[in-house]
């Protein structure tokens, strides 16, 4: 059995104007604040995947200035799964249509199935997912709805870790049939795809992580009880993930008793200003 698996990223398209605490996403700053954050947790993670048989295609606005146009370069060099695509405002409008053609560019007739999986540019996956889904299709071989239901929430500022139970993440891998008019994982809101998809959901490991900054666009603590967030009292490291970092039991309970009630107390906040200053119909 054959199939292809495309995971798409959206790196700086014209789609949205502020970011979480209503900065513009058009700046120079605010561009070279997510390569630092796409170099540190999100390109590593591709990279170091244990499957290489994958395309990743990276969506990027075609004004991108040229610095960071040799720097694309040199991901490709060191990861030739990327495939880097630059739209002009034609193409934003209809990004979807325009990731949808590259990817049947890149289908043959014998690829029985079309993969698509989401990762934003300023989050990470385990290693091993790739892996991980192929050898699921292999033995499923269905069209379905993979969903890593357990992950992790890392504040960069405060150093707090949360393991969480997510269904409807944005993670999820899509399968389906190699005909016309398929879809991809991007066609809807993650939150929508449960409900349109035969889901499997995929709880052997954290296969995710979802870091928390300053610059996020929709990232933060969700306060809802679809979502279940468990502390970490453990020793954690993140090198699965190829980052770099070690959190001590220690550590995780002095932060989760002295920062995290702070955390939910700041989301509450803006969240409800968000909610006042939201234009009434």
């Amino acid at each position: 059995m054959q199939f292809k698996h495309f995971i798409i990223t959206q790196f700086n398209l014209r789609l949205w104007t502020k970011d979480k605490l209503n900065v513009s996403t058009y700046t120079e700053e605010w561009l070279f604040k997510r390569f630092i954050l796409f170099d540190k947790y999100c390109f590593p993670s591709v990279e170091k995947q244990t499957e290489k048989n994958f395309i990743w295609i990276c969506l990027f606005d075609k004004g991108t200035p040229v610095p960071y146009l040799e720097r694309i370069k040199q991901y490709q060099q060191r990861c030739p799964q990327l495939l880097p695509c630059f739209l002009d405002e034609k193409d934003t409008k209809d990004w979807l249509g325009f990731t949808q053609n590259v990817i049947k560019q890149h289908l043959k007739e014998e690829d029985e199935f079309v993969v698509t999986t989401n990762l934003d540019n300023d989050d990470a996956i385990s290693i091993n997912m790739v892996e991980t889904v192929r050898t699921r299709i292999e033995n499923d071989r269905k069209a379905v709805l993979y969903s890593f239901l357990y992950g992790y929430q890392y504040f960069t500022e405060s150093g707090v870790i949360l393991k969480m139970q997510y269904p409807h993440n944005h993670f999820l891998t899509l399968v389906e049939k190699n005909k016309p008019g398929f879809a991809t994982i991007k066609s809807r809101g993650h939150a929508a795809m449960r409900k349109h998809y035969e889901t499997i959901d995929l709880k052997d490991y954290p296969a995710w992580i979802e870091f928390v900054h300053k610059n996020n666009v929709n990232n933060d603590l969700r306060i809802t009880s679809r979502i279940k967030y468990y502390p970490v009292f453990s020793t954690i490291s993140l090198n699965n993930f190829e980052v770099d970092i070690t959190l001590t039991r220690k550590g995780n309970i002095v932060k989760a008793f002295t920062k995290m009630p702070s955390l939910f107390a700041q989301t509450a906040i803006r969240k409800l200003q968000k909610k006042i200053s939201k234009p009434k119909k």
